[in-house]
């Protein structure tokens, strides 16, 4: 349980990338983004998150995300939903993403790490275990931030990490924290307990 909950925080998708903020103010309103505002600053400031906060520096506005390009070039049939989860490995905050496509007919697959394959590109993946995670994720609401207090030794207090959806033409998305990974007591990890994400997703990220 241990080792499968860790490769669910720790692997997938995403590329660094420097980019001036006149670009990504472009970016931030273009179509091919399914709604998402993938420059992060309007979830950051609706949840009041502090601009010297860590996550400000570590979403920010000056890299550009590969699956900006994979949608802007996508040529199969429409989506119809799609689930985006972005978090930070857990040895220097490499960007990890995760990106779910459901179609018509079809639903995939992408993981990625610091822009690279990193696993399933465009891999089938079935209908039905994307449809039970989007039917979940879109009834969660924005969890409150870890508060220092709580957070175990070594775990950064306050988001770690984003989740964007979109299904039924409505985009939404929510900041992470690490109780969507693990949940905690006493400032310990219960590694018995994986938080929502980790619950949801492991079917979908971890072949029996």
């Amino acid at each position: 349980m241990k080792k499968t909950i860790s490769c669910l925080v720790f692997a997938s998708i995403f590329a660094i990338v420097l980019y001036s903020t006149h670009a990504q103010r472009k970016r931030s309103n273009s179509p091919h983004t399914l709604g998402w505002d993938l420059t992060y600053s309007s979830v950051l400031k609706s949840n009041n998150v502090a601009q010297d906060d860590w996550i400000w520096k570590w979403l920010g506005s000056e890299y550009i995300r590969p699956v900006e390009r994979l949608i802007a070039d996508w040529k199969d049939e429409p989506i119809t939903s799609s689930i985006l989860i972005e978090m930070p490995a857990s040895h220097g905050g490499e960007r990890v993403t995760v990106w779910l496509v459901r179609t018509e007919n079809k639903s995939y697959c992408w993981e990625f790490l610091d822009g690279k394959a990193n696993g399933r590109i465009k891999e089938p993946l079935a209908t039905e275990l994307y449809d039970k995670a989007a039917e979940n994720v879109s009834t969660w609401l924005q969890a409150e931030p870890l508060k220092p207090e709580e957070a175990p030794e070594g775990i950064p207090p306050g988001y770690l990490g984003a989740l964007s959806f979109y299904g039924v033409g409505r985009s939404r998305q929510l900041l992470l924290t690490f109780k969507d990974y693990y949940l905690t007591e006493n400032k310990k990890i219960d590694e018995e307990k994986p938080g929502r994400l980790v619950d949801v997703f492991k079917p979908i990220l971890f072949k029996q």
